[in-house]
């Protein structure tokens, strides 16, 4: 059985330098690689001694995804590359390209010019490493190598910030990184396809909190902005170059032309200019509002606010900081926040989340005295005050979110322990599925679900939408999507492609034997010969669906006269089912009198449908759909060859049929159906159910390991 492992090797219970290795059908792939802002010695960088102890790195993983340019998510990428030495491919969007150098190289002056810190990464190997970049497109699928591709989707949270598909054959991951389902005033809400996971890998920094609504926030923002400068206070607002800091400014740069205020606002030295030029350069990654005004007026070029220079944190008088990084764990944030915390007329604004070690977390907990670098106390007397303008999802966006993508299994990264907890048990109660919240070095393992290709024709998929005319059988158009089973009992139908999306498929599966993988369990109704199989059933099934036995090769025999029971099918595949919970359309009766053909003769012949149990049979059909399956190696149209067997008893629809066959002891054709919101599409015939290397289920017996079925139903 194929399986997922999952290794975080950062933001396990933990907020902070993240970084999760994932193994999926032999790949491996490394997903962000940031630092602990709250330490100052090696243990900010993930623990990659987990990745391999034998060989090189380049070697064991395929790629690197980075999903954002924060450092909590790409800092430790130069001392990965270049120090640790991996040579591989590294992902991210364009965004996150141009800007995730210049953070960087901004974060090393900080750490070896000012600080003195040895063991870093030095300006070369930032450029080095940038080397090793692939850029991708948003919904751009990437071919890695010739099993492994990957696919952008927009997060929102910051400006480039992506999450991340990625896909092995049927299996499939999906990783957040940072995201934010709420949309703001510069950048949209994050968005992802109904794509179904095999497991979503999400952050999950706020789950247990739900925010007000977003117009309340910012009201007493600006209440408070206001209040401390008519005092004659000074505000400082710590934020982090690009993302909170823009949404900040927008918004004080309109309520300051609206009041008409006088107390300057100041920004950053440099970050400004550059902000507006990365803004220019990827406005397609904004907003709606910000591309429709961005040639009239630049919503980035701001009137009130102006470029910060140091000693202005000397100057008499009220003012408005805006100053990085965001969590005060350095730079210029926290040298003004030094100069300014002795005085009570004076305000902190913290809007956006802080790791545990660093000042804002400390003054965020309650602290009033704090031991700085060199052991000075520094008394904190301004006023802190906590405003969540932060671009994670709350939990509520990330019920959200798994509603969306609608994933087998769920792994909750980049959050503390116990309100991950609660999240968990919340996730399992309203989805019923598993959720797991691994420790660092702790190692995940998912089985996952045994998935067969399918093709579903064009023209079927629209044939009700077209006043019920049957398309043109010389223009062929496939869609190719994958069936899936889950949790032993239901299955249902992905396709790919987006004009499908809105579609409500579902599949029923009838499976009249207890399988040895275990993948569908249904044991016989009661002891002793004679006795039906059960059937299972989604537990939502749809009005028509198939049920049934199947019958082995021998049942498929012609025998020398067939009775003349109810009809089983009509023309197009639809019957009359008098056994078990199926119903079908009613349907013409085939014609009275015995039958002498094989079953693929005369049902092909008459335009009837073949029985579920027969399994598929090949050859042209009349008036509607027919399942055709082949395996490698088989020619079109033959069934595969089983020896006759004996002691066994048919499934409750054969015996109606049959009363005078031989039983079968290998009813393991399975059969499914497909119906979407505007029509129910006829039967598809399965005789593999586990695709994969390693499991053999072929009904006949023999061991066809690695073998791939492929469905195609045709109108």
């Amino acid at each position: 059985m194929p399986e997922i492992r999952v290794t975080p090797l950062g933001a396990g219970q933990d907020v902070g330098r993240s970084c999760i290795l994932v193994s999926i059908a032999g790949k491996n792939v490394m997903l962000d690689c940031g630092m602990h802002m709250g330490f100052n010695d090696d243990r900010r960088f993930p623990d990659f001694s987990y990745i391999t102890r034998n060989g090189r790195l380049t070697d064991f993983l395929d790629c690197v995804i980075i999903s954002h340019f924060h450092l909590d998510h790409c800092g430790a990428l130069p001392y990965f590359s270049e120090m640790v030495g991996y040579d591989g491919p590294i992902y991210m969007t364009h965004p996150t390209q141009a800007i995730c150098p210049i953070l960087l190289e901004d974060y090393r002056k900080v750490a070896v010019d000012k600080k003195g810190e040895a063991n870093f990464f030095t300006s070369q190997m930032i450029k080095d490493c940038m080397k090793k970049v692939v850029a991708v497109h948003l919904h751009q699928t990437v071919q890695v190598d010739d099993e492994l591709e990957i696919k952008a989707y927009y997060a929102g949270h910051v400006l480039g910030a992506a999450m991340f598909q990625i896909r092995v054959g049927a299996e499939s991951v999906v990783y957040t990184g940072d995201y934010n389902m709420t949309p703001d005033r510069h950048l949209g809400a994050a968005w992802i396809d109904k794509c179904r996971p095999n497991l979503l890998i999400t952050e999950s920094t706020y789950a247990t909190t739900i925010r007000d609504s977003k117009r309340c926030r910012e009201r007493d923002f600006l209440k408070k902005v206001h209040e401390t400068v008519e005092r004659g206070g000074k505000v400082l607002i710590p934020v982090f170059a690009l993302g909170r800091a823009q949404e900040l400014c927008i918004l004080l740069e309109t309520f300051w032309e609206r009041m008409n205020l006088k107390a300057p606002i100041y920004f950053s030295t440099g970050l400004t200019e550059k902000a507006n030029h990365y803004y220019k350069l990827f406005i397609t990654w904004t907003n709606q509002k910000i591309r429709k005004t961005f040639v009239q007026r630049n919503m980035f070029e701001f009137k009130h606010i102006k470029a910060f220079d140091r000693a202005f944190a000397d100057n008499p008088g009220p003012m408005v900081v805006f100053a990085t990084p965001g969590m005060l764990h350095a730079g210029q944030s926290l040298q003004i926040f030094r100069k300014w915390a002795g005085n009570e007329k004076n305000m902190v604004i913290m809007p956006g989340y802080c790791v545990q070690g660093t000042v804002g977390h400390k003054i965020l907990s309650g602290q009033r005295k704090l031991e700085m670098e060199g052991r000075q106390l520094l008394e904190v007397k301004m006023q802190v005050e906590y405003m969540s303008f932060s671009a994670h999802a709350d939990a509520k966006g990330i019920m959200q979110l798994v509603r969306q993508a609608e994933p087998e299994s769920v792994l909750l990264v980049h959050g503390e322990a116990k309100k991950m907890e609660f999240l968990k048990q919340k996730i399992e109660q309203e989805f019923r599925v598993t959720c797991y919240m691994p420790a660092n070095g702790e190692t995940v393992t998912l089985p996952t679900s045994p998935c067969i290709p399918v093709g579903i024709s064009l023209g079927l998929l629209k044939r009700e939408m077209v006043q019920g005319l049957l398309p043109d059988a010389k223009k062929p158009r496939l869609l190719h999507g994958t069936l899936i089973m889950k949790d032993s009992v239901s299955a249902w139908g992905v396709i790919s492609e987006e004009w499908v999306r809105g579609l409500l498929r579902s599949l029923t599966c009838s499976c009249p034997t207890e399988l040895p993988a275990g993948i569908l369990r249904a044991g016989p109704q009661g002891a002793g010969p004679g006795r039906a199989p059960a059937a299972l059933h989604l537990p939502r099934a749809p009005a028509r669906h198939a049920q049934g036995a199947g019958d082995c090769h021998a049942c498929l025999q012609p025998p020398e006269e067939v009775g003349t029971g109810p009809a089983l099918s009509g023309p197009g595949g639809r019957g009359v089912s008098r056994q078990g919970r199926g119903s079908h359309h009613a349907s013409p009766q085939r014609p009275e009198g015995p039958l002498r053909a094989a079953p693929s003769g005369w049902l092909r012949d008459r335009g009837v449908h073949p029985h579920p149990g027969c399994g598929p049979l090949r050859g042209p059909w009349h008036q509607g759909a027919a399942g055709l399956l082949d395996l490698p190696g088989r020619r079109a149209g033959e069934l595969p060859h089983r020896p006759a067997q004996e002691g066994c008893a048919p499934g409750p629809q054969r015996r109606q049929l049959t009363a005078r066959r031989p039983p079968c002891p290998l009813p393991k054709w399975r059969d499914l159906s497909f119906r979407s919101r505007t029509m129910s599409v006829p039967w598809v015939s399965l005789v593999d159910v586990e695709p994969t290397a390693g499991h053999s289920l072929h009904p006949w017996g023999q061991d066809h390991s690695g073998t791939s079925p492929r469905v195609a139903i045709f109108s």
